[in-house]
This record gives C-alpha cells, structure tokens and sequence, in this order.
C-alpha cells in the first residue's frame, strides 16, 4: 500500500509504500513485490527498472536499512528480477545488512532525498505510529 500523508511525514520520504509479511515470504526469507501494493513504483523510479538485473545469481545495491528495532544502517541487499521473462520484483532478508523481519510485520520501502530504504517493524509498533 501506497505510504499516505502521516507515513510520508513521519519517515521523511518522498515516496513509500507498505505491506505485510506473509509465512511464506518469512519462511523464504524473501519479499516478493507486486504492483498493485506500490512497492514496484519505488523501486523502480529509485533504481531505475533496467538497473535491477533479471537473473537468480547475488546482485547488490546500496540501500539504507531500519531493523526491526529501529536500527538505521547503511548496507547493500539483493534486489532482482530472479525469473528471466516475468516482471516480479524480489527483495532477500540479510539480517547482517540490517533488514530482518518476522511473519506478520510491516516491511516498507520510501525515497529520502532520492536515497532507498527499506525496513520492517513490528505490526504493534507500525499501528502506534499510524
């Protein structure tokens, strides 16, 4: 879901979006993205949708993270296109860079000053803040 007014304000964004963990994605330790939620807007007008490659093989880009306790770090994750013909967009938990999340948290994404984060957070701790 696209990041409303409150969202926008809060992070400091220019553009985000939100959805939850599903127990497939937390067993998989991957986050599928979809367009209909507007994670895939982000990603693409940060990264640039001929810059995220269409191949299963490791490829990192440099993000900023927030942990599931509010950690902010900058680290790199891997972002692709992991099916050659197919327009799905994956992001992979690495918990050492920072993004780490557990079924049925909030994981988002946003623009600040053009620069991508990604994060996760509780569902309590999201639902105090919104």
């Amino acid at each position: 879901m696209k990041f409303c007014g409150a969202q926008l304000s809060y992070f400091g964004a220019t553009e985000g979006a939100y959805s939850h963990v599903t127990e497939n994605e937390w067993e998989k330790g991957q986050i599928t993205i979809v367009e209909d939620e507007g994670e895939v807007d982000v990603l693409i007008n940060s990264l640039g949708k001929k810059n995220i490659p269409r191949t299963p093989d490791s490829w990192r880009t440099t993000v900023i993270t927030i942990s599931r306790a509010g950690e902010v770090k900058h680290g790199s994750l891997k972002i692709n296109f992991p099916k050659l013909n197919k327009d799905e967009l994956r992001i992979y938990r690495n918990q050492r860079e920072g993004f780490d999340f557990l079924e049925g948290d909030i994981w988002f994404i946003f623009r600040k000053r053009g620069v991508l984060t990604v994060g996760s957070m509780p569902i309590r701790k999201w639902n105090r803040l919104f």
